[in-house]
C-alpha cells in the first residue's frame, strides 16, 4: 500500500512533488489571504477539501462494500478501519463502479479525512488529486435553497478557479455534512 501525503503539513512526511500531485497556481494580490485545497473530480464535478482536513491520500486501498447498492464501505489502512463514502454512487445514476461487494479494482486514490468526532473517513477518487490555492475572493457561499434542493448537500461553498476557456466551479466539501449523509 502506498501512502501519499498531500503537503508539508506537520502530520505528513513527504513533499508535494514526492506525492505526485499536480499544483494549480494561485494569482493572489499581495497580502491577500489564500487557502490550500485538495481538489478532485467525481462524475464530471469538481470537489475540494481544505488541506487542514486531509490527513493523507492512500493509493490503491481495497474497499469492501456490504452490497452493490451500498455507498458506504470500509477500508483497512495500517491498523485503522476507515469508513469509506463512495460519492461516485451518489452523483451518478449508473453505479457501475462497484458491481460486487468487493470492487474488482480499488480506486486509484483514497482521500482520508476526519470529522470533529475524530472518526476517519475515506473518499475514493479515480483521478489524481490536485493541490491548489484559492483566495478568499474566489470563495462564495451557496444559497441555502440550492444546498437543500439537490444532491450537493455535502457542500455549502464554491470556489471559482480561473482557467481557460472558462473558470472551474469547485464545490467545497464540509466533512461534517458527509457524516450527516452516512
Amino acid at each position: 500500500m502506498n501512502l501519499l501525503p498531500v503537503s508539508r503539513h506537520p502530520r505528513l512526511t513527504a513533499t508535494d512533488a514526492e506525492a505526485g500531485f499536480q499544483q494549480q497556481p494561485c494569482k493572489a494580490q499581495p497580502g491577500e489571504k489564500t487557502f490550500k485545497l485538495v481538489m478532485f473530480e467525481i462524475s464530471a464535478l469538481h470537489f475540494a477539501l481544505r488541506i487542514e482536513a486531509v490527513q493523507r491520500v492512500v493509493g490503491r486501498a481495497q474497499v469492501i462494500y456490504g452490497s452493490q447498492e451500498s455507498r458506504i464501505g470500509i477500508a483497512h489502512i495500517g491498523d485503522e478501519e476507515i469508513t469509506v463514502v463512495d460519492l461516485h454512487k451518489r452523483f451518478t445514476a449508473d453505479s457501475n463502479l462497484s458491481t460486487r461487494a468487493i470492487a474488482p479494482l480499488p480506486p486509484p486514490y483514497l482521500i482520508i479525512t476526519h470529522g470533529s468526532t475524530g472518526e476517519w473517513l475515506g473518499i475514493p477518487v479515480t483521478t489524481t488529486p490536485v493541490l491548489c490555492e484559492v483566495t478568499l475572493s474566489q470563495i462564495r457561499a451557496l444559497p441555502n435553497a440550492y444546498c437543500h434542493a439537490n444532491q450537493l448537500r455535502i457542500a455549502n461553498h464554491v470556489a471559482l478557479i480561473p482557467q481557460e476557456p472558462e473558470p472551474i466551479t469547485v464545490f467545497l466539501i464540509d466533512v461534517e455534512r458527509i457524516f450527516q449523509y452516512i
